[in-house]
């Protein structure tokens, strides 16, 4: 008994010992000595002044923390834990597994534009038998803005078969003038429809190049439109503001061309997240139907190359120039203005819009960097310069270049045919008027198709 009494103080007084020794072993915190013998550091003037930038900054980081951050948090957790949510998040962004038919919507707004919505249809392998493609893409605007395209490609071997057929509308196209300098107080607007059938095929050249040819004939008509408020092209001829009516404007016009496009990529093909460097290169040759006279030559050239500066983040850099050229087969050629150089739009010289700059060549360098800054998220920075110029690149100089910058973040992790992206883009009148912004773009869209 005695025994099992003392086995049973054991614990109580190993834990009572535990406790004395941890506290004679803990010793009480000491100041640390003054070994320079200088006294505390005392406060600086930067170290004051940081804290004006804290307090006025004080409500945005309110905002980031309690607005922005707590919301997704929570719902990134939600869709986490329900899987009817994450099977549709997969279904919309990632696509379901396996080659067969994939939906996902579209959605556009750019700033100063009609916003869209629409529905895109691809079938990646398997269509008509194995190694074809089928893609069909439905946008609409509303009543007087629609558009529609579809396409099959068709493997044969090492190459390719294919047609495309579309059809569009708008209201909200843009024209300012011609050259490298029409002011943007010159911004008139029209309405065109545009039709566009297309054949082709290509050979792809092991894993570095593709070679193609096609044949495609479009009809364009247009219609005087007032979008936003905007005076027409007409009504802008009659201020003063655009010298004259643009070749093909208001009559329309059809044309029927030829070509053949080339490609060389060192970077081994579906690796594409890699340094290296492409070249692009597309030459047509046009008729227009109603006069067999008016006939031209289009010459579009892209060179660049990319540096992945951190594979595991995929940090990378990428440095384009790309110059377009457009010539009539005699001085005596009207080649319709939609049919002239530019290099305006997101995928050239973002803060510009399309439209924007035309002429009889154009050229343009960019210089873009992608960087993850959290996760699920990816940003993108824009730098550029360029314009539209005359005849073979005439008038061309550093003082005539336009300046282009645009800031963008974008959902990461989705395959090439889905991407969602927030951006703002400004433009610039030419360098030797002074570097003023003239342009401001602001883009929400998923896929960015149209």
């Amino acid at each position: 008994m005695r025994c099992t009494a003392a086995r049973s103080w054991l614990p109580i007084l190993a834990i009572t010992c535990g406790l004395e020794s941890a506290a004679v072993a803990a010793p009480a915190k000491r100041t640390v000595p003054d070994y320079s013998g200088r006294g505390p550091a005392p406060t600086t003037v930067l170290e004051r002044l940081a804290w004006i930038p804290r307090i006025a900054l004080f409500p945005v980081r309110v905002v980031v923390d309690y607005g922005v951050r707590t919301p997704v948090g929570w719902l990134t957790r939600f869709v986490e834990r329900s899987r009817s949510t994450r099977s549709v998040v997969r279904r919309l962004f990632l696509g379901p597994p396996g080659g067969g038919p994939q939906y996902f919507p579209i959605a556009l707004y750019d700033f100063g534009s009609q916003p869209s919505i629409g529905v895109r249809i691809v079938w990646t392998d398997g269509f008509l038998r194995k190694g074809s493609k089928l893609y069909v893409k439905l946008g609409t605007g509303g009543l007087e803005w629609w558009r529609v395209d579809t396409g099959v490609r068709v493997g044969l071997g090492e190459g390719y078969a294919g047609f495309d057929v579309g059809a569009r509308r708008q209201p909200d196209f843009r024209f300012y003038g011609l050259g490298p300098r029409p002011p943007e107080s010159a911004a008139a607007r029209f309405g065109a429809r545009k039709l566009v059938a297309k054949v082709g095929g290509g050979l792809r050249l092991r894993e570095w190049g593709e070679v193609g040819a096609f044949t495609a004939a479009t009809n364009t008509t247009f219609r005087r439109e007032r979008y936003g408020g905007d005076p027409t092209i007409d009504e802008r001829v009659a201020e003063g503001k655009i010298d004259s009516l643009p070749v093909g404007y208001p009559d329309g016009f059809s044309t029927v061309r030829t070509g053949g496009t080339f490609a060389l990529d060192t970077r081994r093909r579906h690796k594409r997240v890699a340094s290296g460097a492409r070249v692009d290169a597309k030459l047509e040759r046009v008729w227009n139907t109603d006069d067999a006279d008016q006939r031209w030559t289009r010459l579009e050239l892209r060179g660049g190359g990319a540096l992945l500066l951190d594979p595991a983040t995929e940090r990378k850099l990428t440095l384009r120039l790309e110059a377009n050229f457009v010539e009539g087969a005699t001085d005596e050629v009207q080649i319709p203005f939609l049919e002239l150089a530019s290099v305006a739009g997101k995928a050239h010289l973002g803060g510009f819009p399309t439209g924007r700059l035309y002429g009889e060549s154009a050229a343009a360098l960019t210089l873009d960097y992608d960087w993850p800054i959290a996760a699920w998220l990816d940003a993108h920075a824009h730098l550029g310069a360029g314009n539209a110029f005359g005849h073979r690149l005439s008038g061309f100089s550093a003082g005539a270049l336009r300046a282009s910058a645009g800031f963008g973040v974008s959902l990461a992790g989705l395959t090439e045919d889905r991407y969602l992206e927030v951006s703002t883009w400004v433009g610039s009148d030419p360098l030797e008027d002074g570097l003023e912004i003239s342009s401001f773009r602001l883009i929400i869209g998923f896929t960015n198709d149209y």
